[in-house]
Protein backbone atom coordinates (compact mmCIF):
# COMPACT_ATOMS: atom_id res chain seq x y z
CA UNK A 1 0.00 0.00 0.00
CA UNK A 2 1.11 3.56 -0.64
CA UNK A 3 1.21 6.34 1.97
CA UNK A 4 -2.34 7.58 1.29
CA UNK A 5 -3.92 4.12 1.37
CA UNK A 6 -2.22 3.29 4.68
CA UNK A 7 -3.27 6.64 6.13
CA UNK A 8 -6.93 6.11 5.19
CA UNK A 9 -6.94 2.50 6.43
CA UNK A 10 -5.37 3.32 9.81
CA UNK A 11 -7.46 6.45 10.34
CA UNK A 12 -10.72 4.60 9.70
CA UNK A 13 -9.65 1.74 11.98
CA UNK A 14 -8.66 4.01 14.88
CA UNK A 15 -11.69 6.28 14.40
CA UNK A 16 -14.01 3.26 14.49
CA UNK A 17 -12.54 2.04 17.79
CA UNK A 18 -12.52 5.49 19.42
CA UNK A 19 -16.19 5.76 18.32
CA UNK A 20 -16.86 9.46 19.11
CA UNK A 21 -20.50 9.16 17.99
CA UNK A 22 -21.12 6.45 20.55
CA UNK A 23 -19.25 8.42 23.21
CA UNK A 24 -20.99 11.75 22.53
CA UNK A 25 -24.15 11.18 24.66
CA UNK A 26 -22.05 10.09 27.66
CA UNK A 27 -19.63 13.02 27.33
CA UNK A 28 -22.56 15.46 27.01
CA UNK A 29 -24.02 14.04 30.22
CA UNK A 30 -20.68 14.49 32.00
CA UNK A 31 -20.23 18.08 30.82
CA UNK A 32 -23.81 19.32 31.10
CA UNK A 33 -23.20 21.26 34.34
CA UNK A 34 -20.12 23.05 33.01
CA UNK A 35 -20.16 26.39 31.18
CA UNK A 36 -19.49 26.44 27.42
CA UNK A 37 -16.03 27.89 28.03
CA UNK A 38 -15.23 25.19 30.58
CA UNK A 39 -16.54 22.50 28.23
CA UNK A 40 -14.27 23.73 25.43
CA UNK A 41 -11.20 23.65 27.71
CA UNK A 42 -12.06 20.15 28.96
CA UNK A 43 -12.63 18.83 25.42
CA UNK A 44 -9.32 20.29 24.20
CA UNK A 45 -7.43 18.69 27.08
CA UNK A 46 -9.24 15.37 26.62
CA UNK A 47 -8.37 15.25 22.92
CA UNK A 48 -4.73 16.07 23.66
CA UNK A 49 -4.48 13.46 26.43
CA UNK A 50 -6.26 10.82 24.35
CA UNK A 51 -4.01 11.26 21.33
CA UNK A 52 -0.90 11.29 23.54
CA UNK A 53 -1.96 8.01 25.21
CA UNK A 54 -2.36 6.25 21.85
CA UNK A 55 0.90 7.68 20.47
CA UNK A 56 2.61 6.35 23.59
CA UNK A 57 1.35 2.84 22.81
CA UNK A 58 2.36 3.17 19.15
CA UNK A 59 6.03 3.76 19.97
CA UNK A 60 6.37 1.77 23.19
CA UNK A 61 3.93 -1.05 22.48
CA UNK A 62 6.64 -3.20 20.91
CA UNK A 63 8.78 -2.74 24.02
CA UNK A 64 6.05 -4.28 26.17
CA UNK A 65 5.66 -7.13 23.70
CA UNK A 66 9.39 -7.92 23.84
CA UNK A 67 9.54 -7.68 27.64
CA UNK A 68 6.87 -10.37 27.99
CA UNK A 69 8.30 -12.47 25.16
CA UNK A 70 5.14 -12.24 23.06
CA UNK A 71 5.38 -12.58 19.30
CA UNK A 72 3.70 -10.04 17.02
CA UNK A 73 1.47 -12.81 15.64
CA UNK A 74 0.31 -13.74 19.16
CA UNK A 75 -0.47 -10.12 19.91
CA UNK A 76 -2.39 -9.75 16.64
CA UNK A 77 -4.57 -12.76 17.52
CA UNK A 78 -5.17 -11.56 21.09
CA UNK A 79 -5.85 -7.99 19.96
CA UNK A 80 -8.17 -9.26 17.24
CA UNK A 81 -10.21 -11.29 19.73
CA UNK A 82 -10.56 -8.29 22.05
CA UNK A 83 -11.67 -6.06 19.17
CA UNK A 84 -14.08 -8.76 17.99
CA UNK A 85 -15.76 -8.81 21.42
CA UNK A 86 -15.88 -5.00 21.49
CA UNK A 87 -17.43 -4.89 17.99
CA UNK A 88 -20.12 -7.41 18.98
CA UNK A 89 -21.03 -5.25 22.00
CA UNK A 90 -21.23 -2.12 19.82
CA UNK A 91 -23.26 -3.75 17.05
CA UNK A 92 -25.82 -5.24 19.44
CA UNK A 93 -26.03 -2.08 21.54
CA UNK A 94 -24.51 -3.50 24.71
CA UNK A 95 -22.59 -1.02 26.91
CA UNK A 96 -18.88 -1.80 27.05
CA UNK A 97 -17.27 -2.32 30.44
CA UNK A 98 -14.42 -0.04 29.36
CA UNK A 99 -16.87 2.81 28.85
CA UNK A 100 -18.57 5.05 31.38
CA UNK A 101 -22.37 4.96 31.43
CA UNK A 102 -24.61 7.96 32.17
CA UNK A 103 -25.57 6.32 35.49
CA UNK A 104 -21.96 6.66 36.64
CA UNK A 105 -21.76 10.39 35.87
CA UNK A 106 -22.36 11.69 39.45
CA UNK A 107 -19.39 9.74 40.84
CA UNK A 108 -17.26 10.65 37.82
CA UNK A 109 -17.65 14.37 38.52
CA UNK A 110 -15.75 14.01 41.76
CA UNK A 111 -12.54 13.44 39.85
CA UNK A 112 -10.25 16.45 39.83
CA UNK A 113 -9.15 16.13 36.22
CA UNK A 114 -12.25 15.19 34.29
CA UNK A 115 -10.50 15.73 30.96
CA UNK A 116 -8.05 12.91 31.62
CA UNK A 117 -10.36 10.57 33.50
CA UNK A 118 -12.89 9.57 32.29
CA UNK A 119 -13.12 11.46 28.97
CA UNK A 120 -9.62 10.92 27.54
CA UNK A 121 -9.48 7.45 29.02
CA UNK A 122 -11.38 5.19 29.16
CA UNK A 123 -14.11 6.86 27.07
CA UNK A 124 -11.99 7.90 24.05
CA UNK A 125 -8.63 6.14 24.40
CA UNK A 126 -9.95 2.98 26.00
CA UNK A 127 -8.40 -0.51 26.00
CA UNK A 128 -9.81 -1.18 22.53
CA UNK A 129 -8.11 1.90 21.05
CA UNK A 130 -4.87 1.07 22.88
CA UNK A 131 -4.87 -2.50 21.57
CA UNK A 132 -5.61 -1.29 18.04
CA UNK A 133 -2.74 1.23 18.13
CA UNK A 134 -0.30 -1.33 19.54
CA UNK A 135 -1.39 -4.02 17.09
CA UNK A 136 -1.12 -1.78 14.04
CA UNK A 137 2.24 -0.43 15.21
CA UNK A 138 3.62 -3.91 15.94
CA UNK A 139 3.16 -4.92 12.31
CA UNK A 140 5.06 -1.91 10.93
CA UNK A 141 8.63 -2.38 9.77
CA UNK A 142 9.64 1.20 9.04
CA UNK A 143 9.65 4.51 10.88
CA UNK A 144 7.68 6.03 7.98
CA UNK A 145 4.81 3.61 8.63
CA UNK A 146 4.87 4.46 12.34
CA UNK A 147 4.67 8.10 11.32
CA UNK A 148 1.58 7.26 9.23
CA UNK A 149 -0.02 5.57 12.26
CA UNK A 150 0.76 8.62 14.41
CA UNK A 151 -0.65 10.95 11.76
CA UNK A 152 -3.79 8.80 11.65
CA UNK A 153 -4.19 9.16 15.42
CA UNK A 154 -3.77 12.95 15.29
CA UNK A 155 -6.26 13.15 12.40
CA UNK A 156 -8.74 10.96 14.26
CA UNK A 157 -8.60 13.12 17.37
CA UNK A 158 -8.86 16.31 15.31
CA UNK A 159 -12.14 14.96 13.93
CA UNK A 160 -13.12 13.85 17.44
CA UNK A 161 -12.53 17.41 18.66
CA UNK A 162 -14.75 18.84 15.90
CA UNK A 163 -17.48 16.30 16.68
CA UNK A 164 -17.38 16.94 20.44
CA UNK A 165 -17.25 20.71 20.00
CA UNK A 166 -20.33 20.47 17.78
CA UNK A 167 -21.90 17.60 19.74
CA UNK A 168 -24.99 19.51 20.89
CA UNK A 169 -25.71 20.70 17.36
CA UNK A 170 -25.06 17.23 15.89
CA UNK A 171 -27.22 15.50 18.49
CA UNK A 172 -30.06 17.98 17.96
CA UNK A 173 -29.84 17.75 14.16
CA UNK A 174 -29.37 13.99 13.80
CA UNK A 175 -30.97 12.63 16.95
CA UNK A 176 -29.87 9.83 19.25
CA UNK A 177 -31.19 7.11 16.92
CA UNK A 178 -29.04 8.25 13.99
CA UNK A 179 -25.97 8.52 16.23
CA UNK A 180 -26.68 4.99 17.44
CA UNK A 181 -26.85 3.75 13.83
CA UNK A 182 -23.49 5.38 13.02
CA UNK A 183 -21.96 3.88 16.16
CA UNK A 184 -23.12 0.40 15.14
CA UNK A 185 -21.71 0.90 11.64
CA UNK A 186 -18.38 1.66 13.31
CA UNK A 187 -18.81 -1.65 15.12
CA UNK A 188 -18.95 -3.47 11.77
CA UNK A 189 -15.69 -1.81 10.70
CA UNK A 190 -14.08 -2.87 13.99
CA UNK A 191 -15.29 -6.44 13.44
CA UNK A 192 -13.75 -6.51 9.95
CA UNK A 193 -10.44 -5.23 11.37
CA UNK A 194 -10.60 -7.85 14.14
CA UNK A 195 -11.10 -10.71 11.67
CA UNK A 196 -8.20 -9.42 9.55
CA UNK A 197 -5.88 -9.26 12.59
CA UNK A 198 -6.83 -12.75 13.75
CA UNK A 199 -6.32 -14.26 10.29
CA UNK A 200 -2.98 -12.46 9.87
CA UNK A 201 -1.78 -13.75 13.24
CA UNK A 202 -2.90 -17.32 12.50
CA UNK A 203 -1.20 -17.32 9.09
CA UNK A 204 2.03 -16.04 10.68
CA UNK A 205 1.98 -18.83 13.29
CA UNK A 206 0.89 -21.46 10.77
CA UNK A 207 2.46 -20.51 7.40
CA UNK A 208 1.10 -23.65 5.67
CA UNK A 209 -2.41 -22.16 5.93
CA UNK A 210 -1.39 -19.41 3.48
CA UNK A 211 -0.98 -21.92 0.66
Amino acid sequence: MDFFELFIKYTLSIFAVVDPFGATPVILAILKDFSEKEQEVIIKKAVFYGSFILIFFVFLGNVFIKIFGISIADFQIAGGIILLLISINIIFGQPLKEKITPDEVPSVKRHENIALIPIATPILAGPGAMVTSMTIASSQKSFLNLFVVSLSIFTTFLVVYIILKSSKIIRKALGDIFLDVISRMMGIIIMALAVQLILTGIKSNFPFLSH
